[in-house]
C-alpha cells in the first residue's frame, strides 16, 4: 500500500526495513516492497549497518551516537 501511494502521489521511496524471525519469510517481505529485511534477534552492527545504508547526509565517524 504505501508503495501504490508513493507512485499515485509522485513522491520519493520510502526506505522500509523489516525486522523478521524467519529466513524463510524474506523473499515475501521484499515481494511486499521492504527495501531490506533483517533477522531477529537484531544485532546493533546489523541494524546501524541497514539504517547507515538508507539514511540521506553524512555517515557519523563515532558509532556510540547510533542507536
Amino acid at each position: 500500500m504505501i508503495r501504490e501511494w508513493e507512485q499515485k502521489h509522485n513522491v520519493p521511496r520510502t526506505p522500509i526495513i523489516g525486522a523478521i524471525a524467519s529466513n524463510w519469510h524474506r523473499e515475501k517481505c521484499v515481494s511486499f516492497g521492504m527495501d531490506e529485511v533483517i533477522l531477529k534477534p537484531l544485532r546493533e552492527k546489523t541494524l546501524q549497518d541497514s539504517l547507515r545504508q538508507y539514511a540521506k547526509g553524512p555517515t557519523p565517524k563515532d558509532n556510540s551516537t547510533m542507536v
